[in-house]
């Protein structure tokens, strides 16, 4: 594996907050790097992902039962795209 040599691939993991907890999480499990993440620390993650697309599609984020307008960043709309897309069957 390349990469500097203070690093310890052994001791390599993902960290994420509120919807990039979530990315840090799905990304996790992927079967190219899921054997090599030693762990991950996730703050304030979606915890159900059909909550999460339904967030970012409609920009809108419910709380506590209010429905709470949000602009999500690009990169994380263009990121759930790419997943959605990357899902499905050919």
């Amino acid at each position: 594996m390349n990469g500097e040599s203070f690093v310890d691939p052994d001791r390599i993991g993902l960290t994420g907050f509120c919807v990039g907890a979530a990315f840090a999480f799905i990304a996790s499990t992927q079967e190219q790097i899921r054997d090599r993440v030693a762990f991950i620390n996730l703050t304030g993650p979606y915890s159900n992902l059909v909550d999460l697309v339904k967030a970012i599609a409609t920009g809108t984020s419910e709380d506590e039962g209010e429905l709470r307008r949000w602009e999500p960043d690009p990169l994380t709309v263009r990121v759930t795209k790419n997943m959605l897309l990357g899902s499905l069957a050919s």
